[in-house]
């Protein structure tokens, strides 16, 4: 009668798991609250469910889904000698404990259906977004009056990258299937979701992102012939909207003038001012370059390096550059460390004879994104990336099972 009951008790904990797994996906695009409702969920019964005792039997021979783990870990060790305040060092540990999520979630997508669910929950937040975002150009949305971090459908930036993605899954499933029916729903959506990126957000990252990931599908999906024939026309596309439209045209011309008007005492531009924290993290990063400040030392030491407060206010939060801020608050062995996940595991995506092209897209917009900000500090980056990423390697260790 025990062992019943301890069975039905661990069927139980795996049926929450597994719904609130992909309400967690859903959540991505529409609600922070609830994505962080999720992730305590998760945790929580994944503890007590005590799945983390089967899982670290087997990671020992999977290099991607072991390094994802001491990443975090690596990160809670650095607060031992961190030069960051009690407050900057408690925010980032509000921040940083939500990385445990990315081996936790991969070890829970064991199954192809529920990959394919999760990927469906984040393609429904994302339709929800889009029907959010057309209808506000019509009507006033209470929720959306507030800039409150809290809140829901926040930021152009992480929403427009969140697009991109699901663009490429619109082609991915507008390529892949046949009835005539479903090809023609995917068609609207990927236009409608494009139209979003380039006309109402006009953020120059979800641009980048966009172009990356829907070649990326492109590239791993088609022949040859095919594969030639549609990157030229995607490229050409791309090109056409960046030199006849006014609006995208603009936006590419102002980072060209930021850049060439970059002032090293005075600029507030968006180039320019990554220029400057870039710049003076390196010269802070070369005092502890191999194991950092520690977690929360950013803010903490990079008041120095802006002697505006209005600049201060835009750079000494993160220097939007993941790898610049791990490499300056957890050193050159954190820094490889992040690195060591992305690059292994877009690496075995790509030379595995069933490469999941989604996965592959996820990391090279993750990867380039990382460039231009801090794509796993930043709340509206870290609910987007952290449960994909996750969902990307658990797809590496299914593939190894």
């Amino acid at each position: 009668m025990h062992k019943l009951n301890t069975l039905e008790f661990k069927e139980i904990n795996q049926s929450i798991l597994k719904a609130t797994l992909i309400i967690l996906f859903l959540t991505i695009p529409i609600s922070r609250s609830l994505f962080a409702l999720c992730s305590l969920i998760i945790l929580i019964t994944w503890v007590i469910s005590n799945d983390w005792k089967n899982y670290f039997k087997y990671i020992s021979n999977r290099p991607t889904i072991f390094i994802s783990i001491i990443f975090p870990i690596w990160m809670f060790i650095s607060i031992n000698w961190s030069e960051g305040s009690e407050k900057t060092i408690l925010d980032a540990i509000k921040v940083n404990w939500q990385l445990f999520l990315i081996p936790i979630i991969a070890s829970l997508v064991n199954s192809t259906k529920l990959i394919k669910s999760c990927w469906h929950s984040f393609a429904a937040g994302m339709i929800i977004l889009l029907i959010h975002i057309y209808s506000s150009k019509f009507i006033n949305i209470p929720w959306a009056n507030s800039q409150d971090p809290s809140r829901i459908f926040y930021n152009p930036i992480p929403q427009s990258i969140g697009l991109s993605i699901f663009c490429a899954w619109c082609l991915l499933y507008l390529i892949d299937h046949k009835p005539i029916k479903l090809k023609f729903i995917y068609l609207i959506l990927f236009c409608f979701a494009s139209y979003a990126i380039f006309e109402i957000s006009q953020q120059r990252l979800g641009y980048i992102s966009w172009l990356i990931s829907c070649s990326t599908v492109l590239l791993f999906t088609l022949n040859k012939k095919q594969r030639i024939l549609s990157l030229v026309l995607f490229f050409s596309i791309f090109i056409s909207l960046l030199f006849l439209n006014d609006k995208i045209n603009n936006r590419f011309l102002q980072a060209k003038s930021d850049i060439s008007s970059y002032d090293f005492k005075n600029n507030y531009t968006s180039v320019g001012a990554r220029i400057h924290m870039w710049y003076t993290s390196i010269l802070i990063i070369k005092k502890a370059p191999w194991i950092g400040h520690g977690m929360g030392s950013y803010p903490e030491l990079s008041k120095e390096s802006f002697n505006d407060p209005i600049m201060c206010e835009i750079g000494c939060k993160h220097p939007h550059n993941q790898y610049i801020f791990y490499w300056f608050e957890f050193g050159f062995i954190g820094l490889i460390l992040f690195a060591s996940i992305l690059i292994v595991a877009l690496k075995e995506f790509i030379i595995h004879k069933n490469s999941k092209v989604m996965s592959i897209a996820l990391l090279m917009v993750l990867i380039l994104s990382s460039l231009a900000d801090s794509t796993l500090w930043y709340r509206g980056f870290l609910y987007l990336f952290v449960p994909l990423l996750g969902l990307c390697l658990g797809e590496l260790t299914k593939e190894k099972q």
